[in-house]
């Protein structure tokens, strides 16, 4: 329809995925555009994030910043579904010990030996809760706009209502990376920041 511009980096496109990357990839927003005729195309800029060895293959990560920070069964869902590859990169091989708390449940919050707390239903949740603050291809995609304060009461909420989630898991991550931006912002004697925990 015109309205959405795709493009072929021809060197950048042969480097393959880890989902534990050495490099990174970048193209600098090239402005607004009212169809793809009108759009000037950006240089991609590939860089490393890690000393890489002679010889030593560089990779780039091909997900999204919600799918990198999530456990392996959903990148390895995210990396079938759009590219059709199974990854067999060292952090899906395991050897990433983090990986695990990606998907965990605090050690110290009751839940692991409760019969009546059901870990699938509760993840689930969490996982529907989380697309829906921070996912734009979620149905449920509702994130809180133009409310400071409602933006810190639902990500607080969110705290809150998943407390069973690890410190280290994915969306955890998110919401506190969030909550630290809006600290940042109103400062610690703010109304809003003043008020976070």
């Amino acid at each position: 329809d015109g309205s959405f511009a795709a493009m072929l980096f021809r060197a950048s496109s042969r480097f393959n995925h880890s989902c534990f990357p050495n490099a990174g990839a970048h193209a600098p927003d090239s402005g607004g555009f009212a169809s793809v005729a009108d759009y000037e195309p950006a240089p991609l800029s590939t860089f490393a994030i890690e000393d890489i060895a002679k010889g030593e293959e560089v990779c780039i990560c091909y997900l999204s910043e919600i799918d990198q920070l999530s456990p392996a069964s959903s990148r390895q869902a995210a990396l079938q579904n759009g590219w059709g590859f199974t990854c067999s990169c060292r952090r899906c091989q395991g050897s990433r010990p983090l990986d695990s708390r990606l998907e965990g449940f605090a050690e110290n919050s009751g839940y692991n030996q409760s019969e009546a707390f059901e870990r699938h239903r509760a993840v689930g949740k969490a996982n529907r809760a989380f697309r829906a603050l921070f996912d734009p291809t979620s149905e449920d995609y509702d994130p809180p706009r133009d409310d400071f304060e409602a933006s810190v009461d639902r990500l607080t909420k969110f705290r809150e209502d998943f407390r069973f989630l690890d410190k280290a898991h994915c969306a955890m991550q998110r919401v506190r990376r969030e909550l630290l931006a809006v600290f940042l912002i109103d400062g610690p004697d703010g109304a809003v920041g003043g008020r976070l925990p």
